[in-house]
């Protein structure tokens, strides 16, 4: 796999993970009512699914090699754009 593509996907995930973790985060603030706090998450989760988004795009228009093929890729983006769309 082109370096770049390696690049781009390790992004993508970790801009999922993070996102993942401002969720707690906002559902831990909901929870104690502090609606200011769930709000800065909320803004923050949508930005960080944002990055991601774009992380996704640029993989997607890389021409698909066998590598790029591998049967991992289609669980990638599913896995990706599940997070993105929460």
């Amino acid at each position: 796999m082109k370096r770049h593509v390696e690049w781009h996907a390790t992004g993508a995930l970790q801009e999922g993970a993070t996102y993942v973790a401002y969720k707690v985060q906002k559902d831990r603030a909901r929870g104690a009512g502090d609606k200011v706090l769930e709000a800065i998450f909320h803004f923050v989760r949508r930005d960080e699914a944002a990055h991601g988004g774009f992380y996704r795009a640029i993989i997607e228009l890389e021409p698909r090699t066998a590598t790029a093929r591998s049967p991992i890729w289609p669980m990638f983006f599913r896995l990706s754009k599940c997070q993105a769309m929460t």
